[in-house]
């Protein structure tokens, strides 16, 4: 799925052309002309043939139809991917089946993806449950059911220990390294790789939404991830209207008194903002999104716990 072209060559546009010889008669004006028109056609040629195009001036995510992802398919770089169609994906390998994709836990801190929860039975035995570093493509299949890392039931809680240690038995590097070391550059800033509480995708689907005057307006729907490496990119936010809007996750207050998030927002405010159909999302948050959470946060991840009365 990825492609590669080669650069065009350097060429010399004083010789491109070929035709000094026949151009004896014409004037120093005309024989300039002519070279600039050859250097066009050079490169214009050089181009064609490599299958180079103009790059855009900047790079942006690509939104496809859920329907054409192979969520095991090594992704393009900047592929979305919804978590919602990650579930029950089979893995299998030749003719060995692994199981299936049942549960996903995110790092909510971190805007990330943190394991695979899968399962899989055999005829005559109890289902086996397992827990799977994020890795895309070819690479996720690879993984068979470690002695150490089979569970008799699926996960209820897990924290950034056990993720570590799954990773660690997979020799995988853990998501959050580079987070952690940005987070710690600020004073008195000590990241927690032990104790962090993280979410199962089954409890937060449909965790409900409030807005700043505590009024139910949404339930959180899906999670748009970068296919490659498992960062969020927004939380999808189902709206009283059954509309789709996507909202970062630097958004969100977690309210866990009341088991429910809310935006410091009204609800006229929130409704303003663009809905899109489930099976295009946007490749990117609106720049409103990101500019609200700025300015008032100052960081993305979800923020800090707080209590509405």
């Amino acid at each position: 799925m990825y492609s590669f072209s080669k650069p065009a060559k350097k060429m010399n546009c004083s010789f491109a052309i070929g035709c000094k010889p026949h151009c004896a008669n014409l004037t120093k004006l005309q024989r300039l002309l002519f070279r600039w028109a050859g250097c066009l056609l050079v490169l214009a040629f050089s181009r064609e043939a490599y299958g180079q195009k103009p790059s855009s001036p900047e790079e942006k995510l690509s939104a496809i139809s859920q329907d054409q992802i192979d969520p095991l398919n090594k992704p393009v770089e900047n592929q979305i991917q919804m978590a919602s169609k990650l579930l029950k994906t089979e893995l299998t390998k030749e003719t060995s089946n692994l199981g299936r994709i049942e549960d996903i836990a995110f790092d909510l801190e971190t805007g990330h993806l943190a394991v695979l929860v899968a399962a899989k039975s055999e005829v005559g035995k109890e289902v086996e449950w397992t827990m799977l570093p994020f890795v895309h493509g070819d690479s996720l299949v690879k993984f068979a059911w470690e002695k150490a890392t089979k569970l008799t039931t699926t996960p209820m809680t897990i924290t950034r220990m056990q993720v570590n240690e799954v990773y660690r038995l997979f020799q995988q590097a853990v998501y959050w390294l580079e987070f952690a070391t940005q987070y710690e550059a600020e004073p008195g800033h000590k990241f927690d790789d032990q104790d962090f509480k993280l979410i199962f995708f089954s409890n937060l689907k449909k965790m409900p939404v409030s807005d700043s005057q505590g009024r139910v307006i949404g339930r959180i729907d899906d999670v748009a991830l970068k296919a490659s490496n498992g960062t969020i990119i927004y939380m999808v936010m189902q709206t009283e209207d059954n509309r789709l809007r996507a909202i970062p996750l630097g958004a969100f207050v977690a309210d866990e008194k009341n088991n429910r998030w809310f935006i410091e927002l009204t609800k006229d405010q929130i409704q303003k903002f663009k809905t899109f159909e489930e099976n295009t999302p946007p490749p990117q948050i609106e720049t409103d999104w990101k500019e609200y959470v700025a300015v008032k946060y100052g960081r993305g991840g979800l923020q800090a716990n707080k209590s509405k009365k």
